[in-house]
């Protein structure tokens, strides 16, 4: 089968190197018929129906050699209509024709035609209007309506949200309101009706799938995770049962029967688990994996699916040599080995206030040395929260000179601030640029002067400025640490959350 569509085929925001767009979910499900069928990826990002760009052409000019000329095509998903509708200017009954031209040329070489429905883009720029949706919908009447092609997926409706239809259900969108999650991508797979590609025979009937698509997981108590098993079949299955598959370490608690002794078509059931992570787990991505077993048509049949966890830290203690500080009120910490997280409020860190929170540790810098840290993420907060490395002859008391921080905001770049009078306000800048996480950070000091670098590797360094403090204790070491604040002056009531797994000073 050949897969024929634009950026959402070709894969664009699902997990790269890893084999999530949709035709891979679809080949993984053909792979388990007792006669599979590949599935050729013809997505090309920016494709059209209607008309093609430079170097880019439409999906009629390229029907011939992407999908009439491949060797043992018997079937084609035509997946496209969004880029024409959003921002190529055609309306509903170009489109139209378009899918009615490209299915009259795959019958004429003999292959069968599925249509998939053009998928909700609301909140993508601003190419949404009211006009561009009714032709959304005209289209999609058009695919399911019968007539012209030999079956249809409805994609739309595997994505869409319930109380909005003109926008991708948070669970599937990957952010920019047009491009499906992994989670999305498996969704598209799903809403194929297996019997109605012709090649494919005797496919299983029953499907897993775990919820929610991006558990966030703490170590100090258990989270549900659930597993829901379909029949999509047209007959029954018997003797299912699911197990759950977790890091070592892990428990699990399920809160039902975890089996079932039958399945009728279009029936499902669903298997909630209390997961929780061991309290030392580190903070991070974890797989959890699930595999369910059934009885179809005489044979043992699988099914499995698998999303991917976040551990994520709790307030905790922090332990000596490192110590905290703040000077915004609702400042939480923790530590788990060499992984830090602060919590914190503030309306700003540079200028006229200095509201952060800080883990860190006295006189840490000598006369000549450094400081390198790894910032991981920032969540919780508004776009101009920041959060970063800092050195001061006391961190506790910036006004003692010696004062400078390098931050990576959360929206705008980063930002290397130092104090130059000795006041404890943060008076000169550097930066810009794009924000990234995670991001390296590193301070170094010669003296009175201190220049900052960035990496997104930790090898590769780029020089953000170089500034000179001249309140600067030559005499002795700087405290050295991490602080956080989430700049909330115009963002009122919010907090930042800073994760930060590495940590040194050097001579």
């Amino acid at each position: 089968m050949v897969a024929l569509g634009d950026s959402i085929t070709d894969g664009a925001a699902s997990t790269s190197d890893a084999d999530r767009r949709w035709p891979d979910y679809l080949a993984a499900r053909l792979s388990g018929c007792t006669t599979p069928a590949g599935v050729l990826n013809e997505g090309i990002s920016g494709n059209r129906i209607t008309t093609g760009t430079d170097g880019n052409p439409s999906a009629l000019e390229r029907l011939e050699r992407d999908v009439l000329s491949q060797p043992d095509a018997r079937t084609v998903i035509l997946f496209e209509g969004v880029n024409d509708l959003s921002w190529g200017g055609a309306s509903g009954d170009q489109v139209i024709a378009g899918m009615k031209e490209i299915a009259r040329r795959a019958h004429a070489r003999g292959l069968r035609v599925i249509g998939a429905t053009v998928v909700p883009y609301r909140g993508w720029g601003d190419y949404w209007t009211e006009a561009k949706e009714a032709d959304r919908q005209k289209v999609n009447t058009f695919v399911r309506s019968g007539g012209v092609f030999d079956g249809y997926a409805d994609f739309d409706k595997a994505v869409r949200d319930p109380d909005d239809p003109t926008r991708y259900a948070a669970a599937f969108d990957s952010g920019d309101h047009l491009h499906p999650n992994d989670t999305g991508m498996k969704a598209f797979a799903d809403a194929v009706d297996l019997s109605g590609l012709g090649p494919a025979r005797d496919c299983p009937s029953a499907r897993v799938r775990l919820t929610p698509y991006r558990p966030s997981l703490p170590t100090d108590r258990a989270t549900e995770i659930t597993a829901t098993v379909t029949n999509t079949g047209t007959k029954a299955v018997t003797r299912i049962t699911t197990g759950l598959h977790l890091p070592d370490g892990w428990t699990a608690e399920a809160e039902a029967k975890t089996g079932s002794d039958s399945l009728a078509p279009g029936g499902s059931y669903a298997v909630t688990w209390r997961v929780t992570p061991p309290t030392d787990a580190a903070w991070g991505l974890y797989d959890i994996g699930v595999r369910t077993s059934f009885r179809q048509g005489g044979l043992t049949r699988h099914d499995t699916d698998s999303v991917t966890a976040d551990v994520t830290p709790v307030p905790s203690a922090v332990r000596p040599p490192y110590r905290t500080f703040a000077t915004t009120d609702d400042a939480r910490y923790a530590q788990n080995d060499g992984q830090f997280a602060i919590w914190a409020g503030g309306q700003d860190l540079a200028g006229w206030k200095d509201e952060k929170a800080a883990i860190h540790v006295p006189d840490a810098v000598p006369a000549s040395g450094s400081l390198t840290a790894r910032l991981v993420g920032q969540t919780g907060s508004g776009p101009s929260a920041k959060a970063g490395i800092a050195v001061a002859n006391d961190l506790t008391t910036p006004e003692s000179g010696g004062y400078a921080v390098l931050t990576m905001s959360k929206s705008y770049g980063v930002e290397f601030m130092t104090d130059s009078d000795g006041d404890g306000r943060l008076d000169t800048w550097a930066g810009g640029g794009s924000s990234y996480h995670p991001a390296w950070l590193r301070l170094t000091r010669d003296g009175t002067a201190y220049t900052a670098y960035t990496s997104t590797d930790g090898t590769a360094w780029q020089r953000i400025g170089t500034a000179t403090v001249p309140s600067t204790d030559d005499a002795g070491g700087l405290d050295a640490g991490m602080v956080a604040s989430a700049v909330n002056l115009d963002h009122p009531g919010q907090s930042t959350t800073a994760v930060f797994d590495s940590f040194s000073t050097t001579d």
